[in-house]
């Protein structure tokens, strides 16, 4: 158990680093326009979702999400999915954070990164598993500025931590609201 925290403490500075880095780049890339007068609040964007497949690397998953607008065509984006099942068999439970970078007014070029934590129960034997993952996201997603129905798909390979993070290829696609 003591190896497993460590290697998630490991995997969640690098995710850490790359997302600070990542958003430092993306935000350098373009002179930022804001005018300096406007409401913090007029910039962000909430929304709710159901992902099949994607970045839980199960069934399914409900996503919050709140967009930040850095300009006219970037946006960044923080997230927390959630998933609980339940069968005769076992009980699971799995969350996963994530951070994506969002290019476009409408039609969006995402790509993010997440650290994915699953756990599940199983009933006969009493005995409990979990593994963590880092699901990577390149997709497309349809949101309009002034919000409504979206919806994304992506591919999402992702790392796991008892395959000693080898790759799995992945993808999902997601419906939800935008406030």
């Amino acid at each position: 158990m003591k190896l497993k925290y460590d290697i998630m403490k490991k995997i969640f500075s690098i995710i850490s680093c790359f997302s600070i880095i990542f958003c430092n780049f993306c935000i350098a890339q373009e002179d930022i326009k804001q005018d300096v007068t406007k409401n913090f609040k007029d910039n962000l964007q909430h929304s709710l979702f159901l992902e099949i497949l994607g970045s839980s690397f199960q069934f399914y998953n409900i996503t919050y999400d709140c967009s930040y607008k850095i300009s006219q065509k970037r946006k960044i984006t923080v997230g927390l999915g959630g998933r609980v099942s339940s069968n005769y068999n076992h009980s699971s439970f799995g969350m996963t954070p994530q951070f994506n970078y969002l290019n476009g007014e409408k039609h969006h070029l995402e790509l993010g990164v997440g650290l994915g934590y699953n756990w599940e129960k199983y009933k006969r034997s009493g005995e409990t598993d979990s593994h963590v993952h880092i699901p990577i996201r390149i997709g497309y997603r349809y949101q309009k500025s002034e919000g409504g129905f979206f919806w994304k798909i992506a591919f999402v390979p992702t790392f796991f931590s008892e395959l000693n993070f080898r790759i799995l290829p992945w993808a999902g696609v997601a419906f939800g609201f935008t406030f």
